[in-house]
């Protein structure tokens, strides 16, 4: 079902950027600064290139998903409930990541059909990707204790690697962090907006980051 979801979710960016292209500039904003302030500018074609990144991705997660289900019904116990945990895992985060990666498109096209517009004044887009990034911190919180021990999803220090006792209390951990963080973010970002709603979701993965490493080496 998920993957179904997936594939429709990256249709209809690259089917609403093909339909778009032909009412935009030649030349089109396709960087901006920490205040979504445009800063480069380029062809209006390549905004094809973050649908056509979508599709490859979707394609990569379609054959690794496959392997882990396929390698699920030839194993047995507990490595093939591990594969099967794992590709559930990874079908709820590449879902997740193709909803973020459609409203960043979306957002760039709004602002190549805003430049040069007169009266046209952006919404803060920094509270809205950080309204974003404390979703997909909450997802992948809920998400990471999940997982069971392998070498692609989850949180890996050499520690958690070595021992499924250790891998489970670390993800647990890492969390609960991206939980808290997360929800940290999504409040700050729509109270305030602004330059805080970018700085928030750096400082709190970092955090999240460095406190899981520590807990992990001291299990």
């Amino acid at each position: 079902m998920k993957v179904k979801l997936i594939l429709t979710v990256t249709a209809i960016s690259l089917l609403i950027t093909l339909v778009t292209l032909g009412s935009l500039p030649d030349t089109v904003p396709v960087h901006f600064n920490a205040a979504w302030e445009p800063d480069g500018y380029g062809n209006k074609y390549s905004l094809l290139l973050l649908p056509a990144v979508n599709m490859i991705l979707t394609a990569v997660y379609a054959f690794v998903t496959a392997r882990l289900r396929k390698k699920a019904e030839t194993d047995s116990g507990r490595a093939a409930e591990g594969n099967r945990s794992n590709a559930r895992v990874l079908d709820t985060l590449v879902l997740t990541m193709m909803i973020v990666l459609a409203v960043i498109q979306m957002i760039s096209l709004y602002m190549a059909m805003a430049s040069g517009q007169r009266g046209i004044r952006p919404p803060d887009f920094n509270m809205i990707t950080g309204v974003m990034m404390g979703w997909v911190f909450i997802v992948v919180g809920n998400i990471l204790p999940k997982t069971k021990r392998n070498g692609m999803i989850g949180f890996r220090t050499s520690k958690s690697m070595s021992d499924d006792v250790i891998w489970q209390k670390t993800n647990r951990f890492a969390g609960i962090g991206m939980v808290i963080s997360g929800a940290v973010t999504l409040v700050l970002s729509l109270l305030c907006g602004g330059l805080t709603a970018f700085i928030v979701p750096i400082a709190a993965i970092l955090a999240v980051l460095i406190a899981t490493v520590i807990y992990s080496e001291r299990i």
